[in-house]
């Protein structure tokens, strides 16, 4: 039971740690570029206040996954209850979708930070 406690008190405190925005990203300490999750964080926090333009632009995963997965469970939930196949292409697509729109982000952010332009600093200061 003491480990279960010290595990749920460590989940807390990087929960506590990353809503705050003190949890550094490894990647971007090391390497200086942004990670393809980057932003993420941020992101979950605009749309939680209704930010949803900023939201998209912190990282567009994050709303996209908000969209897309109700979308797609809905659809699941339709096929089964009509009898009619659910295609295994529809999650497929949208794994597809996810993974461009993060490969994407990533090339974006990073190429700007290369021209010189911190995406992420610039919109956390304004």
């Amino acid at each position: 039971m003491d480990r279960l406690k010290a595990a749920a008190m460590l989940a807390a405190g990087l929960i506590k740690a990353v809503w705050q925005g003190n949890f550094p990203c490894l990647f971007h300490m090391m390497t200086g570029a942004y990670c393809p999750g980057c932003g993420g964080t941020r992101a979950v926090k605009s749309l939680l206040k209704g930010e949803i333009l900023l939201s998209a632009i912190y990282h567009p995963l994050v709303l996209y996954s908000v969209i897309a997965g109700p979308l797609l469970l809905l659809w699941y939930v339709y096929c089964r209850k009509k009898d009619k196949p659910f295609r295994q292409i529809c999650w497929k697509a949208a794994l597809v979708g996810g993974a461009v729109l993060m490969g994407g982000n990533f090339v974006v952010k990073n190429g700007l930070l290369f021209w010189g332009v911190d995406v992420l600093a610039v919109l956390d200061q304004g």
